[in-house]
């Protein structure tokens, strides 16, 4: 098959849904697929990666995290022209779903979706009204467009933003690189937290991370949290973290490549994700930390508790609140014999996951629905 993909971003960028996109488009490429992949980019380029085209166009602006290319209409109608058998565009932020949406229907080419939020609401009111008026054209024009709407969390079911859709989800395994990400026998030195520090990604919960630290620091005074990650909030939190009285306890290591950061996992006591605003779907930094043994300490919101079993491979707290949040790291600090069988439990939910498996399920799917056109 002939497949183009759509992102506003691909890995490095765009976190988990970044990293959705570079990994499928590489497993397809495995399996002969000719694959084509379409995301914003530093500068405009077209190079083969990995086994796959990609091209990569400057955006001409931001609104927000949603990069903005007023031209991508007439790459994607242009590209279309050359024949592909399917588009899938990709979420969570809007504007490349859309254009690819629009070239696909212009085209008459199969338009498959992938849905990567568990809500589209915002904190912030101005950008909340922005993507309450999505939402409603997305229902409209992209959702009724698709064949299907591929997810990856069961939760999805039961989001009311999905209800008239249901009969279109189709819903694929977590993938990982079990390669890259796996269990060694480093010592425990720190705890991890991994997300992007800047304004959009504010809902990562780090503030309160920090102030939680500040509690843990009084009964553990030794231990340490690494944060891997940056951003244009990196300088704010570090000024923060002073305030706080966390020198030497907070250790800032900006963002990490995959090696260094499987290093992380496995010298980790554990992972912390104190994220808020139900913006989460299924966070990748979760089935990683479990790919190497290691439970999480997370909070109840999006699609968290949908992965995370609370007190079975992880425990999960009320979002927003750092003494709660501080409670939790404290109690798995104390008691590394429960750390470690959450941790054995976190290792065998991960086994299943790869993206080997995702690519397989969604292939699956391409042919049954084309077979069906």
């Amino acid at each position: 098959m002939k497949i183009l993909f759509v992102s506003p971003y691909i890995y490095p960028d765009g976190g988990g849904v970044g990293r959705i996109v570079l990994n499928l488009a590489k497993e397809f490429s495995r399996k002969g697929h000719n694959v084509t992949v379409v995301a914003s980019g530093k500068s405009n380029s077209t190079k083969m990666q990995d086994g796959f085209e990609l091209i990569t166009t400057k955006p001409d602006f931001l609104i927000s995290n949603t990069p903005i290319k007023l031209n991508l209409f007439f790459t994607l109608d242009r590209l279309l022209k050359k024949g592909f058998d399917l588009v899938q565009a990709f979420t969570p932020v809007p504007f490349y779903a859309d254009m690819a949406a629009l070239a696909a229907r212009k085209n008459n080419t199969p338009f498959f979706l992938s849905y990567n939020a568990f809500t589209f609401h915002r904190v912030d009111k101005r950008k909340n009204l922005l993507s309450t008026i999505y939402e409603n054209s997305l229902k409209g024009i992209i959702m009724n467009q698709a064949n299907k709407i591929i997810v990856y969390n069961s939760g999805l079911k039961e989001s009311g933003f999905l209800s008239g859709f249901r009969k279109k989800l189709f819903f694929f395994s977590p993938g990982l690189d079990r390669k890259m990400f796996s269990k060694s026998n480093s010592g425990e030195k720190h705890l991890l937290f991994v997300g992007a520090l800047s304004k959009p990604q504010k809902w990562k919960g780090f503030n309160y991370l920090l102030e939680a630290m500040k509690m843990v620091k009084s009964e553990f005074p030794e231990t340490k949290l690494l944060v891997a990650g940056d951003g244009n909030l990196a300088e704010y939190y570090k000024n923060y973290s002073k305030e706080l009285g966390l020198n030497g306890t907070v250790e800032f290591k900006g963002f990490l490549g995959e090696k260094e950061l499987a290093r992380a996992y496995n010298e980790s006591f554990f992972l912390v994700l104190p994220s808020y605003a139900d913006a989460e779907l299924m966070p990748f930094v979760i089935t990683e930390a479990f790919a190497c043994g290691k439970p999480v300490v997370a909070t109840k919101s999006g699609g968290i508790p949908y992965i995370v079993d609370d007190q079975k491979n992880g425990m999960l707290v009320d979002e927003k609140n750092p003494e709660k949040l501080a409670v939790a790291i404290t109690y798995m600090l104390k008691d590394p014999a429960m750390r470690n069988k959450m941790g054995r439990n976190a290792l065998q939910k991960a086994e299943g996951f790869s993206w080997g498996n995702a690519a397989n399920e969604i292939n699956e799917m391409y042919e049954n629905e084309l077979d069906r056109d």
